[in-house]
């Protein structure tokens, strides 16, 4: 019940995993956005607002940034 209560109140306090959003820009000048499915030291997946899933590696990245909202 207390989860509850707290993302009634406070709705961005506990962001459940694979709905954290991030944002991209890769080393040839994209940005990408959406929802980081997969995260590790060595990858990222991200699924954007069209549906569509991007396989990236952290090497092949200038930025990562991570969402609270």
């Amino acid at each position: 019940m207390d989860k509850l209560r707290r993302s009634i109140e406070t709705p961005d306090a506990l962001i459940e995993p694979g709905y954290a959003k991030v944002e991209v820009v890769t080393r040839d000048g994209r940005r990408i956005s959406g929802a980081a499915k997969n995260n590790s030291n060595y990858s990222i997946q991200i699924l954007d607002a069209q549906g569509k899933f991007h396989f990236l590696f952290k090497k092949d990245l200038k930025s990562l940034t991570h969402h609270k909202n």
